[in-house]
């Protein structure tokens, strides 16, 4: 009679071979490998000390739980964008920015927190789209897009008038910031043009000298430059970071960021130059000449001039009408227009800018100098030598220096 083996050898350990799948009923083996089975000792060996059961966590994919807001702006504030996203480990995050109404968006460098912050907003970042990319080792969550619109500042409430020997006067809103009354200027005064949020304004003498008040900052000049004809005029910039002055024969001179897209310094003018404006995207300019000629650069369409009408008085100045919406900017060029104004106050419109009204069959005391439009393109202001004001369309009377005896003339007008 043959003898059994003994399932157990003498140390009592079980000796027979266990399956995997045994193992696997135990719950000692996972479907990818065995994770928890170790070696006993050898006999008469120390039992070794216990490991600490490796810990494990649970990976999650990240869920966005706070979506970013449309933001409006005024022009040179801050926008803030919020976003949160849910996920385990904490999702990273990126900001993507879109300019062209969400076809494509780019990411915004160091851009990577729960919150982005624009400075000093310009118009050229109207309707661009903002929204957050999270990330973590499970996968990405996106944001939904939120628009930045920038708009100008409130206004229409307000003007200043500066006369040829840097005096300024405040109507209205407009604060006084200070002026060049009491300087010893080496020429005088020929125009002003105000900050974006109306807290400033530069003026500007006919030999290109600059002088800043308020949040108005200086960016250069020419007055220590040799000018083939004297400076008739200042526009800035729409976020007031930078200027464009123009000569008499159409020279033109860039400061800041404000960019050089051309001049007619090199053309024959029938007639000098006596006025500039721009768009508010900062993409060209307009000059405009005292026959009524117009001369357009950069993406500033030409809308129209008084170049061949018969004029009664000479052109003075111009100013620029934004679309009928009164937005901005995200608008065409064709959107837009400007007027031109006389020495007698006549008024010519171009473009999308409407007429309103003019001096041109009042008797005047003393010629018109300037013009300003109300940023809805809805009204106009013109102003006299004497100081007088003229107000048309929904541009409001704030007061007048017409009743003032003044040291010198009036010479231009800025509007708040």
């Amino acid at each position: 009679m043959s003898s059994l083996s003994s399932p157990y050898g003498s140390n009592g350990v079980v000796g027979r071979r266990v399956g995997l799948a045994a193992l696997a009923c135990l719950g000692i083996i996972g479907a990818t490998g065995i994770i928890g089975l170790t070696a006993g000792p050898a006999a008469g060996a120390a039992e070794p000390a216990t490991a600490a059961a490796p810990h494990l966590t649970n990976t999650v994919a990240p869920a966005i739980t706070a979506q970013p807001m449309n933001q409006s702006v005024i022009v040179g504030d801050s926008a803030t964008f919020t976003a949160a996203a849910s996920g385990t480990p904490t999702p990273s995050v990126q900001w993507l920015v879109s300019t062209d109404g969400g076809h494509m968006f780019n990411t915004i460098p160091d851009a990577t927190t729960d919150t982005l912050i624009v400075a000093g907003t310009t118009f050229a970042q109207d309707r661009n789209q903002y929204q957050a990319l999270f990330t973590n080792i499970q996968g990405t969550a996106l944001t939904s897009p939120a628009t930045l619109t920038v708009t100008t500042a409130p206004k229409g409430h307000g003007y200043w008038l500066v006369a040829s020997d840097g005096g300024v006067f405040s109507f209205g809103d407009a604060g006084f910031y200070g002026s060049a009354g009491g300087l010893h200027l080496n020429e005088p005064i020929v125009g002003m043009a105000a900050t974006p949020d109306r807290h400033g304004y530069w003026l500007v003498a006919s030999d290109g000298g600059i002088f800043a008040f308020g949040d108005a900052g200086f960016f250069g000049s020419t007055g220590n430059l040799h000018l083939n004809q004297p400076i008739v005029g200042i526009t800035a910039t729409s976020d007031g970071l930078g200027y464009w002055l123009v000569a008499s024969d159409g020279g033109i001179f860039a400061f800041g960021d404000a960019t050089f897209y051309g001049s007619a310094g090199s053309l024959h003018l029938n007639k000098p130059i006596v006025g500039m404006t721009s768009d508010l995207n900062n993409l060209g300019y307009w000059l405009v000449a005292s026959d009524g000629g117009v001369f357009s650069f950069g993406n500033d369409l030409f809308h129209g001039s008084a170049g061949a009408l018969h004029l009664n008085q000479p052109v003075v100045r111009m100013a620029f009408s934004n679309n009928p919406l009164g937005m901005p900017s995200s608008v065409a060029n064709d959107e837009a227009g400007y007027w031109l104004v006389a020495s007698d106050g006549g008024i010519f419109n171009f473009g999308t800018a409407s007429f309103f009204g003019s001096t041109g069959n009042l008797h005047l005391n003393k010629p018109i100098v300037g013009m300003a439009a109300v940023s809805d393109a809805k009204g106009y202001w013109l102003v006299a030598s004497d100081g007088g004001v003229f107000n048309f369309g929904d541009a409001g009377f704030y007061g007048s220096a017409g009743g003032l005896h003044l040291n010198q003339p009036i010479v231009g007008m800025a509007a708040t």
